[in-house]
């Protein structure tokens, strides 16, 4: 329990999660986060991978072609 605004509270604990994140540059200056993840409901780790578009103004067919061509660019490469 602890106080909120003088109040006693309840709460359950559920979880906590810690992430590293690293950013890069990839293919052409395409921002890329790996995130390592630690923690969770279950516990564990994982490993993500992010690609980062920049779609503040409007999404084009193009832009959005680029971004999933340069994903498969790069699963190939840590793949084979």
């Amino acid at each position: 329990m602890f106080a909120i605004n003088g109040t006693m509270v309840r709460y359950h604990y559920v979880n906590v999660a810690y992430r590293r994140k690293l950013e890069f540059n990839y293919s052409n200056n395409r921002l890329v986060e790996f995130n390592i993840v630690e923690g969770g409901g279950l516990g564990g780790r994982k490993v993500e991978v992010n690609f980062v578009g920049d779609f503040l103004n409007d999404l084009n067919k193009d832009d959005f072609n680029n971004l999933l061509n340069d994903s498969i660019m790069f699963i190939k490469e840590i793949l084979f």
